[in-house]
């Protein structure tokens, strides 16, 4: 695979800093759950097997991905460009307005 020079350079800082900083200390604002770069690539990396093996993703194949912000949102975001799937967030539906945000996840994506 050929890789953009400016992936490569974030692959490599995030190889080198995997063992010692966490994911949050590359981020601003609050922070209520951290990572390393290490963490956070495992994560990824099993969301990716799973994407492949259970859901028989194919490359180039569209992914729904329903998470709130956060860093469950991060792994399944990688993990399916790890996959060669094309990730499309969707904010959940709220549960004290869910018959105003259902109907939008579902529109967004048909097949929940």
């Amino acid at each position: 695979m050929n890789w953009p020079l400016d992936e490569l350079q974030f692959l490599s800082f995030g190889f080198l800093m995997a063992h010692t900083v966490p994911l949050s200390h590359l981020l601003q604002g609050a922070v209520s759950s951290s990572l390393t770069c290490l963490q956070l690539h495992k994560r990824a990396e099993r969301v990716a097997a799973l994407l492949m093996e259970r859901g028989g993703l194919q490359e180039g194949e569209h992914v729904a991905l329903v998470y709130p912000p956060g860093i469950d949102l991060i792994a399944a975001f990688s993990g399916c460009l790890y996959a060669g799937g094309v990730p499309i967030t969707v904010r959940p539906p709220h549960p004290q307005n869910i018959s105003t945000t259902l109907p939008t996840v579902k529109m967004t994506a048909p097949s929940l």
